[in-house]
């Protein structure tokens, strides 16, 4: 457990007072697999104040005598988005449900049934056999997105049981974080707002990916990826930590990290008489990463609550590594 420094302690009280605590972690997704071209693509959100920002956010490169796994993960979470060296990408969405029977006997939690279908090296099909086969329960509510040569599909899980969607190719399978399968439609427990704004999320994304179906000259790649989520409305948000898509066929990622630069008092108080504005709403804003500009300062890697201003930086990670690279177990 790490602990601020007693110089950061009521910067972090104010913290805990000021950020939207009850902003959730909500993630929204797409898999696209046409000819020539396999990408999925998502958002990382979750809330800044539980996962340090972002600020140990890691790219994890991983072999065995199977195969090879390539995944993002954030601070520790150990709940993998990624792809596999047999071709199949697993995204990761919440779906709150009500049941909790799952919590009560013996199940599986969604990051366990993650790194089997990616250390496994299953495919979309090998994978929803294995699911639909399980011997214990999901713990929890949770929905996937698969996706593969062959096509892509979406998966929804609780403890009654798992359902899979029809397999797709030529249209993008797009998710968010509300039920797309009647089956899980009883036990959604999200408010009317909640399902809407996440179905708001959904078809911006999705208007988006169609938009660009129609621009055959331009190549379906993991920046194409980047370029969608950014282009949607509503998709992108304070709690986004990173933005991730993989081209399935060239084994590679493409990520956006959110990273944090500390905002001095000086420059604070700079800004504040720049944006006529007074320095402690300024400062709230600075501690919910509300502004967004590169002022070349270092990186912030704490987890602790600063202010602080947002860049984004940009890494290609391919699943095999280079004769240059080391080939450890994480890249940072």
């Amino acid at each position: 457990i790490r602990e601020p420094p007693p110089a950061k302690a009521a910067e972090a009280a104010e913290a805990s007072s000021s950020l939207r605590l009850d902003l959730p972690g909500h993630c929204t997704g797409f898999a696209l697999v046409v000819d020539g071209a396999s990408l999925i693509a998502q958002t990382a959100d979750l809330p800044p104040v539980l996962y340090g920002w972002g600020d140990f956010d890691c790219i994890i490169r991983l072999s065995s005598s199977t195969g090879r796994v390539l995944l993002y993960d954030c601070d520790g979470r150990l709940c993998p988005i990624g792809i596999n060296s047999a071709g199949l990408g697993v995204m990761v969405f919440n779906l709150p449900q009500s049941h909790t029977n799952g919590f009560r006997t013996p199940a599986l939690t969604v990051q366990t049934l993650v790194w089997e279908l990616l250390l496994g090296q299953h495919t979309v099909a090998s994978a929803v056999e294995w699911l639909r086969a399980l011997p214990l329960p999901a713990m929890c509510g949770s929905a996937l997105l698969l996706a593969d040569g062959s096509g892509a599909l979406t998966v929804e899980l609780n403890p009654d049981g798992v359902v899979c969607g029809e397999l797709l190719r030529g249209l993008p399978v797009v998710r968010a974080n509300h039920p797309l399968h009647e089956a899980c439609e009883a036990g959604y427990v999200e408010s009317k707002k909640a399902r809407r704004e996440s179905e708001n999320r959904a078809q911006s994304l999705e208007k988006v990916v169609l938009e660009g179906l129609q621009e055959q000259d331009r190549p379906f790649d993991a920046a194409r990826g980047l370029e969608f989520l950014a282009k949607a409305k509503r998709v992108k948000n304070l709690s986004t930590l990173a933005c991730l898509s993989f081209d399935l066929d060239k084994g590679e990622l493409m990520v956006a990290f959110r990273e944090r630069q500390e905002v001095t008092p000086a420059l604070a108080s700079e800004l504040a008489k720049k944006m006529k504005m007074p320095v402690k709403v300024l400062g709230k804003m600075l501690l919910s990463g509300a502004l967004q500009k590169d002022y070349g300062h270092p990186r912030l890697v704490t987890g602790f609550p600063s202010r602080h201003s947002t860049r984004w930086s940009f890494q290609v990670v391919p699943i095999e590594p280079s004769s240059s690279d080391s080939d450890s177990n994480s890249d940072p």
